[in-house]
Protein backbone atom coordinates (compact mmCIF):
# COMPACT_ATOMS: atom_id res chain seq x y z
CA UNK A 1 0.00 0.00 0.00
CA UNK A 2 1.31 3.43 -0.97
CA UNK A 3 0.41 6.47 1.11
CA UNK A 4 -0.23 9.65 -0.85
CA UNK A 5 -0.39 12.75 1.35
CA UNK A 6 -2.35 15.60 -0.17
CA UNK A 7 -3.40 19.08 0.93
CA UNK A 8 -5.92 21.81 0.17
CA UNK A 9 -4.82 22.43 -3.41
CA UNK A 10 -5.61 18.82 -4.35
CA UNK A 11 -9.23 19.32 -3.24
CA UNK A 12 -9.53 22.63 -5.10
CA UNK A 13 -7.85 21.29 -8.24
CA UNK A 14 -10.32 18.41 -8.41
CA UNK A 15 -13.43 20.31 -7.34
CA UNK A 16 -12.96 23.22 -9.73
CA UNK A 17 -11.58 21.23 -12.69
CA UNK A 18 -8.29 23.13 -12.79
CA UNK A 19 -5.26 22.34 -14.97
CA UNK A 20 -4.15 19.10 -13.29
CA UNK A 21 -7.60 17.86 -12.25
CA UNK A 22 -7.34 14.75 -14.42
CA UNK A 23 -4.24 13.59 -12.54
CA UNK A 24 -6.01 14.23 -9.23
CA UNK A 25 -8.98 12.20 -10.43
CA UNK A 26 -6.74 9.29 -11.42
CA UNK A 27 -5.03 9.38 -8.02
CA UNK A 28 -8.43 9.34 -6.34
CA UNK A 29 -9.54 6.40 -8.48
CA UNK A 30 -6.35 4.51 -7.61
CA UNK A 31 -7.18 5.04 -3.94
CA UNK A 32 -10.77 3.90 -4.47
CA UNK A 33 -9.42 0.72 -6.07
CA UNK A 34 -7.40 0.00 -2.93
CA UNK A 35 -4.03 0.27 -4.67
CA UNK A 36 -2.97 3.34 -2.68
CA UNK A 37 -4.37 5.51 0.07
CA UNK A 38 -4.90 9.24 -0.04
CA UNK A 39 -4.30 10.92 3.32
CA UNK A 40 -5.23 14.51 4.07
CA UNK A 41 -4.90 16.77 7.12
CA UNK A 42 -8.29 17.60 8.61
CA UNK A 43 -7.12 21.21 8.57
CA UNK A 44 -6.98 21.17 4.77
CA UNK A 45 -10.65 20.25 4.55
CA UNK A 46 -11.55 23.30 6.60
CA UNK A 47 -9.16 25.40 4.55
CA UNK A 48 -10.93 24.38 1.33
CA UNK A 49 -14.20 25.74 2.75
CA UNK A 50 -12.46 28.95 3.78
CA UNK A 51 -11.11 29.33 0.23
CA UNK A 52 -14.61 28.87 -1.20
CA UNK A 53 -16.04 31.48 1.17
CA UNK A 54 -13.30 33.95 0.24
CA UNK A 55 -13.82 33.38 -3.48
CA UNK A 56 -17.56 33.75 -3.08
CA UNK A 57 -17.19 37.09 -1.33
CA UNK A 58 -14.82 38.35 -4.01
CA UNK A 59 -17.13 37.20 -6.80
CA UNK A 60 -20.20 38.76 -5.18
CA UNK A 61 -18.37 42.04 -4.78
CA UNK A 62 -17.25 41.91 -8.41
CA UNK A 63 -20.79 41.07 -9.58
CA UNK A 64 -22.19 44.00 -7.60
CA UNK A 65 -19.56 46.36 -9.00
CA UNK A 66 -20.15 45.22 -12.58
CA UNK A 67 -23.93 45.45 -12.14
CA UNK A 68 -23.67 49.00 -10.80
CA UNK A 69 -21.44 50.11 -13.67
CA UNK A 70 -23.71 48.48 -16.25
CA UNK A 71 -26.72 50.28 -14.83
CA UNK A 72 -24.87 53.55 -15.18
CA UNK A 73 -23.87 52.76 -18.75
CA UNK A 74 -27.40 51.67 -19.66
CA UNK A 75 -28.59 55.23 -19.06
CA UNK A 76 -26.72 56.19 -22.20
CA UNK A 77 -28.41 55.21 -25.45
CA UNK A 78 -24.96 54.86 -27.01
CA UNK A 79 -24.10 51.85 -24.80
CA UNK A 80 -27.49 50.25 -24.24
CA UNK A 81 -27.04 47.36 -26.68
CA UNK A 82 -23.57 46.56 -25.37
CA UNK A 83 -24.80 46.64 -21.79
CA UNK A 84 -27.50 44.10 -22.61
CA UNK A 85 -24.85 41.77 -24.03
CA UNK A 86 -22.56 42.23 -21.03
CA UNK A 87 -25.33 41.56 -18.52
CA UNK A 88 -24.66 37.82 -18.96
CA UNK A 89 -21.32 38.33 -17.19
CA UNK A 90 -23.10 39.32 -13.99
CA UNK A 91 -25.43 36.33 -14.23
CA UNK A 92 -22.45 34.03 -14.78
CA UNK A 93 -20.66 35.37 -11.70
CA UNK A 94 -23.73 34.74 -9.54
CA UNK A 95 -24.59 31.29 -10.93
CA UNK A 96 -20.99 30.14 -10.61
CA UNK A 97 -21.18 30.58 -6.82
CA UNK A 98 -23.74 27.82 -6.42
CA UNK A 99 -21.92 25.62 -8.93
CA UNK A 100 -18.70 25.94 -6.94
CA UNK A 101 -20.44 25.03 -3.68
CA UNK A 102 -22.03 21.97 -5.28
CA UNK A 103 -18.78 20.77 -6.86
CA UNK A 104 -16.81 21.18 -3.64
CA UNK A 105 -19.43 19.27 -1.65
CA UNK A 106 -19.51 16.46 -4.21
CA UNK A 107 -15.72 16.24 -4.34
CA UNK A 108 -15.36 16.10 -0.56
CA UNK A 109 -18.11 13.50 -0.22
CA UNK A 110 -16.30 11.26 -2.69
CA UNK A 111 -12.89 11.83 -1.17
CA UNK A 112 -14.03 11.25 2.40
CA UNK A 113 -15.39 7.84 1.47
CA UNK A 114 -11.87 6.62 0.78
CA UNK A 115 -9.30 9.07 2.20
CA UNK A 116 -7.56 8.84 5.53
CA UNK A 117 -7.81 11.99 7.65
CA UNK A 118 -5.10 13.29 10.00
CA UNK A 119 -6.81 14.84 13.04
CA UNK A 120 -5.89 18.34 14.16
CA UNK A 121 -4.58 17.18 17.52
CA UNK A 122 -2.78 19.01 20.30
CA UNK A 123 0.51 17.42 19.20
CA UNK A 124 0.04 18.59 15.62
CA UNK A 125 -0.59 22.18 16.73
CA UNK A 126 2.32 22.21 19.18
CA UNK A 127 4.73 20.81 16.59
CA UNK A 128 3.43 23.29 14.01
CA UNK A 129 4.73 26.11 16.19
CA UNK A 130 8.21 24.61 16.06
CA UNK A 131 8.08 24.04 12.31
CA UNK A 132 6.91 27.60 11.80
CA UNK A 133 10.04 28.88 13.52
CA UNK A 134 12.31 26.33 11.85
CA UNK A 135 11.20 26.87 8.26
CA UNK A 136 9.55 30.29 8.35
CA UNK A 137 6.17 28.79 7.48
CA UNK A 138 2.94 30.72 7.68
CA UNK A 139 0.40 29.38 10.17
CA UNK A 140 -1.53 27.35 7.63
CA UNK A 141 1.51 25.73 6.01
CA UNK A 142 2.97 24.86 9.41
CA UNK A 143 -0.16 22.93 10.39
CA UNK A 144 -0.27 21.04 7.10
CA UNK A 145 3.39 20.07 7.36
CA UNK A 146 3.07 19.16 11.03
CA UNK A 147 0.06 16.97 10.22
CA UNK A 148 1.97 15.03 7.57
CA UNK A 149 5.06 14.61 9.75
CA UNK A 150 2.94 13.51 12.71
CA UNK A 151 1.31 10.80 10.61
CA UNK A 152 4.65 9.66 9.19
CA UNK A 153 6.06 9.38 12.70
CA UNK A 154 3.38 6.88 13.68
CA UNK A 155 5.75 4.29 12.30
CA UNK A 156 3.76 3.01 9.33
CA UNK A 157 6.52 1.64 7.12
CA UNK A 158 5.23 2.10 3.58
CA UNK A 159 6.43 4.07 0.57
CA UNK A 160 4.79 7.46 0.49
CA UNK A 161 4.77 10.83 -1.20
CA UNK A 162 3.53 14.28 -0.31
CA UNK A 163 1.87 16.20 -3.15
CA UNK A 164 1.97 19.92 -2.52
CA UNK A 165 1.57 22.67 -5.13
CA UNK A 166 3.16 25.24 -2.82
CA UNK A 167 6.76 24.97 -3.97
CA UNK A 168 7.42 28.55 -2.86
CA UNK A 169 7.29 27.59 0.83
CA UNK A 170 7.99 23.85 0.77
CA UNK A 171 10.80 23.49 -1.78
CA UNK A 172 13.51 23.49 0.86
CA UNK A 173 16.39 20.97 1.05
CA UNK A 174 15.88 20.52 4.79
CA UNK A 175 12.17 19.78 4.32
CA UNK A 176 12.99 17.33 1.54
CA UNK A 177 15.55 15.60 3.75
CA UNK A 178 13.18 15.31 6.71
CA UNK A 179 10.55 13.72 4.49
CA UNK A 180 13.09 11.47 2.75
CA UNK A 181 14.14 10.17 6.17
CA UNK A 182 10.54 9.04 6.61
CA UNK A 183 10.51 7.34 3.19
CA UNK A 184 8.31 10.14 1.81
CA UNK A 185 9.06 11.99 -1.42
CA UNK A 186 7.70 15.51 -1.86
CA UNK A 187 6.42 16.50 -5.30
CA UNK A 188 5.12 19.90 -6.38
CA UNK A 189 3.06 18.81 -9.35
CA UNK A 190 -0.01 16.54 -9.43
CA UNK A 191 0.85 15.21 -12.88
CA UNK A 192 4.28 14.15 -11.60
CA UNK A 193 2.63 12.75 -8.49
CA UNK A 194 0.39 10.56 -10.59
CA UNK A 195 3.35 9.24 -12.58
CA UNK A 196 5.34 8.65 -9.39
CA UNK A 197 2.54 6.60 -7.85
CA UNK A 198 1.97 4.68 -11.07
CA UNK A 199 5.70 3.90 -11.19
CA UNK A 200 5.68 2.54 -7.62
CA UNK A 201 2.64 0.44 -8.46
CA UNK A 202 4.12 -0.76 -11.75
CA UNK A 203 1.16 0.36 -13.84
Amino acid sequence: MISVYIETNFILELAFSQEQAESCLQLLETSEQGKSRLIIPAFSIGESFETLVRRSKQRKQLAETVSTELKQLSRSLSYRSEVTALDSITRLLISSLEDDKRRLDETLARMLSTCGIIPLSKEVVMNAMSYRELFGFGYQDSIVYSSVMHHLELGIKVASCFLNRNSKDFDDPDITEMLDNKNCKILFNFDKGREYVRGLLGI
